[in-house]
């Protein structure tokens, strides 16, 4: 299959975030597959010839597609696949946009779909060769994400626990709000049990991934953070806990208490940490769990076939 993936990034993807790190797995996945597969980042791109042969051009931004030229060309508009990587709030201008164009939109889990009225989902994966399985890790629980999520991915409440209880925490990440970061430098000048240690890549965040003994996650709309399938594919375990507005639905729907460890409540997630059930977990199991279902491969022979179904929907309609 001739396939052309539009996305306004470079590839491979350094300093980014999840969604470009999936397209470019998926890009590298396909390519295995021997299917012919090209990157670029805007239609004007494209030549005659590569509208007349490609099969499908899958847009990896929402807006992308709504500001692309394809617009104005059937022929790509026809044969055009979409992933909502993130979250699009209904008060958020474009969302009607996106309803109206719910045929040939993938989303990344069951709640993620249904809130946004989709058709599709295919779940995030990763190339298990890029992340080394390690069964020896150190007693530390590690946090990674953008610190900017300050509220949102509850780390007041994180650093607070790590305070409190007194368990070794590592925080990754950084942002542009320094009010955040400079809370976040108090806790580590307060408390040496507490380490922040910017923003990582490359073989930097695998060591600190591959050593935690678990990862802490407090989803929020995320669609399907790909941090979980990484953490999980280095045989690191999930603690997860839910907060007030975001239920753990897409999490229970896709993970089980093989790989992680649910809370329901801070009362819950300090309970847990406190007496580490989480060593509980079979290191093994977690690196299974994404080999089982969640490998590039996987993902990539998932989107063929979706990429048959909806433009055969579409076809048809």
């Amino acid at each position: 299959m001739k396939i052309v993936h539009i996305y306004n990034t470079i590839f491979p993807p350094k300093d980014s975030a999840g969604a470009e790190r999936v397209a470019h797995t998926l890009i590298n996945a396909q390519k295995e597959l021997e299917h012919d597969v090209r990157h670029i980042r805007k239609v004007e791109e494209l030549s005659v010839y590569d509208i007349e042969t490609t099969e499908v051009f899958h847009y990896h931004s929402i807006p992308d597609f709504f500001d692309s030229a394809c617009n104005d060309i059937p022929e790509i508009k026809k044969r055009s696949v979409i992933t909502q990587h993130g979250f699009h709030w209904k008060e958020q201008p474009g969302f009607d946009k996106m309803v109206e164009n719910a045929d040939r939109i993938v989303y990344l889990s069951e709640p993620h779909m249904e809130y946004h009225k989709g058709k599709y989902i295919a779940h995030n994966f990763v190339n298990c060769n890029e992340y080394e399985y390690n069964n020896s890790p150190d007693d530390y629980l590690f946090w990674i994400g953008g610190t900017d999520w300050w509220t949102a991915k509850s780390l007041p409440l994180l650093l607070n626990l790590a305070a409190t209880l007194g368990f070794k925490l590592v925080i990754a990440g950084s942002g542009n709000n320094k009010a955040v970061l400079q809370e976040i430098a108090g806790y580590t000048i307060r408390y040496p049990n507490i380490k922040h240690i910017g923003m990582i890549n490359g073989e930097e965040k695998a060591k600190w991934f591959k050593n935690a003994a678990a990862t802490l996650l407090f989803p929020t709309f995320d669609a399907f953070t790909v941090t979980a399938l990484e953490s999980l594919a280095h045989g690191v375990p999930l603690i997860v806990c839910s907060q007030k507005m975001y239920p753990l639905t897409m999490f229970s729907e896709i993970f089980d208490s093989s790989v992680a460890v649910f809370n329901d409540s801070v009362i819950d997630l300090k309970r847990n940490i406190a007496s580490k059930v989480y060593k509980k977990i079979d290191r093994q199991k977690c690196r299974e769990f994404i080999e089982n279902g969640f490998t590039a491969i996987d993902g990539a022979k998932n989107y063929l076939n979706l990429y048959e179904t909806i433009l055969h929907n579409i076809k048809k309609d």
